[in-house]
């Protein structure tokens, strides 16, 4: 995108990929967008889930419980708990 933005003389700024995509027309547009949120909500669901399992893994060992297998309910309402403070500072 950037290559291209450059090769085009497009005026960038802190969005290259929607001023390359609209500059290309409202198709390439809505694919580019398309992808991104696909990557972001890739990346976002990678991160909560290893963060969950983590959590799920480590919380019987911060309370001093024996090593059991971990919960489904634990890494689900860990991932919540993550999720909500993730957005806390949009929020706020």
């Amino acid at each position: 995108m950037g290559v291209h933005a450059r090769l085009s003389g497009l005026e960038t700024g802190t969005n290259t990929p929607g001023t390359v995509a609209g500059a290309l027309g409202t198709a390439a547009l809505f694919v580019v967008t398309a992808i991104m949120i696909t990557s972001a909500g890739s990346t976002l669901d990678s991160a909560l889930a290893a963060l969950t399992r983590l959590g799920a893994q480590d919380l019987a060992g911060l309370v001093q419980r024996p090593r059991q297998r971990p919960s489904v309910r634990t890494a689900m309402i860990l991932m919540i708990a993550f999720a909500l403070a993730g957005n806390l500072p949009i929020l706020v």
